[in-house]
């Protein structure tokens, strides 16, 4: 308060004065005086909020990075990118089945299977490949040998042409297109 003794000069006291009584009038809404100049006054809102934070902060630090963990977020990190990594390749190989499964079942329509999924179970999976093109290496000698001896699973020349010249694939199955044909009855 020195400085407001040489600001006000003889008038300090009258101004101490009035500020104590209306400060004993005033007990809940008193008036401070302080010198901000060095920067040691913070209102008590202002520090409230601060120290509210701080006290928030230390909380989620302590919540992410616990003392008996110390590497906590480094492994869940790693864990996380181990999941990820599965994931994907799971993926890839699911996506890889349907390419092959996909290109199977082209070519064996392409092939005039009157049941794919017939044919499909006579074949060696096992033994196929799909190569970058989408074709199968391999299926031309298996159909070729079971054409041999199961000839009665293929037949439908017309449906292979048209596929080979790229129209779209039959509605129906295999089977129920084969049974249509041969009880005599057309296409609605």
């Amino acid at each position: 308060m020195e400085f407001l003794k040489n600001v006000l000069g003889d008038s300090f006291a009258d101004v101490s004065e009035r500020i104590g009584r209306y400060n004993r009038e005033h007990p809940e809404n008193q008036v401070k005086l302080a010198d901000l100049s060095e920067g040691k006054y913070v209102s008590k809102a202002k520090f409230c909020d601060l120290e509210a934070e701080a006290k928030r902060l230390k909380e989620l630090l302590s919540s992410q990075h616990s003392e008996d963990d110390p590497d906590g977020p480094e492994q869940k990190l790693a864990e996380l990118k181990q999941k990820y990594d599965k994931d994907t390749e799971a993926l890839k190989t699911e996506l890889k089945q349907a390419k092959f499964n996909g290109a199977l079942d082209l070519a064996l329509e392409r092939s005039g299977a009157k049941n794919t999924k017939a044919v499909r179970a006579l074949l060696d999976l096992d033994s196929l490949e799909l190569d970058e093109n989408g074709g199968l290496s391999g299926l031309s000698q298996q159909l070729e040998s079971l054409r041999a001896d199961n000839g009665f699973l293929f037949g439908r020349g017309a449906a292979s042409t048209a596929l080979a010249q790229g129209a779209a694939f039959p509605v129906t199955d295999g089977f129920v297109a084969s049974a249509r044909e041969a009880a005599g009855l057309t296409k609605k």
